[in-house]
């Protein structure tokens, strides 16, 4: 398990509620520990600040570019395991009032989930319909899905800084389902250890139907047959 790292500037990791133990490593924004370690990647943060990372062995080691003019702003950083959180003071109140999605700090989650700078060169976000920035209309949760420009990314920020449309704003991110449990539950391992694999099987796919009234179907399904005869 990779140990936790902080990087604070100036300011305590506590302001926003990532908890930093006394085996942390605290320095400037500049000591994250230069060139060496195996280089992970950068992802660029919706706030514009591009985070660099390497690994050293059992540690992930951040180092900061800020943003076109926010070379005033300080990073705090936190991580355990997996995580590790690249946080600007001027996200912190956001993720305390729980406004922000946590996940868009979480610079190592970012790149294993292909947000780097290397695989795309947008910010997938999930924004309130009065935020700025035009998507697609998200009416099931009255939002919008949003994706800005890397280029473009730190003006937004201002500008979302100053209108969030009064909700929260999210990662549109991905969800991996894992079957770890579901499977084992019906004793699936056990019938293919008995030689049960379905090969040979046919099998038919069936949907109980959808709601075609729902805001995110309506007028978006092109074709539907209905098998009972009963128009359901």
């Amino acid at each position: 398990m990779r140990r936790l790292l902080g990087v604070v500037a100036g300011l305590s990791v506590a302001v926003f509620g990532l908890g930093v133990p006394a085996a942390a490593e605290v320095g400037g924004q500049g000591d994250v520990g230069g060139s060496g370690g195996r280089y992970l990647g950068a992802v660029t943060l919706v706030t514009g600040d591009r985070v660099s990372v390497r690994e050293f062995g059992d540690r992930l080691v951040p180092a900061v570019d800020p943003g076109p003019g926010r070379e005033h702003v300080q990073f705090a950083t936190a991580g355990v395991g997996d995580r590790l959180d690249v946080v600007p003071s001027d996200a912190w109140g956001g993720l305390r009032e729980g406004v922000l999605d946590p996940r868009l700090f979480d610079v190592a989650a970012l790149l294993r989930g292909g947000y780097g700078d290397g695989d795309r060169d947008d910010v997938p976000l999930i924004l309130p319909a009065g935020a700025p920035g035009v998507g697609v209309a998200l009416g099931a949760v009255g939002g919008k899905a949003v994706a800005v420009p890397k280029g473009d990314v730190a003006g937004f920020w201002e500008e979302l800084a100053r209108n969030r449309g009064g909700g929260r704003v999210w990662l549109d991110g991905m969800r991996r389902p894992s079957l770890d449990v579901s499977v084992p539950q019906i004793g699936a391992p056990a019938a293919w250890k008995s030689g049960w694999t379905g090969k040979g099987v046919q099998v038919a796919v069936l949907d109980t139907g959808i709601d075609a009234t729902h805001p995110d179907l309506r007028r978006r399904i092109a074709a539907s047959k209905d098998f009972t005869g009963e128009g359901g």
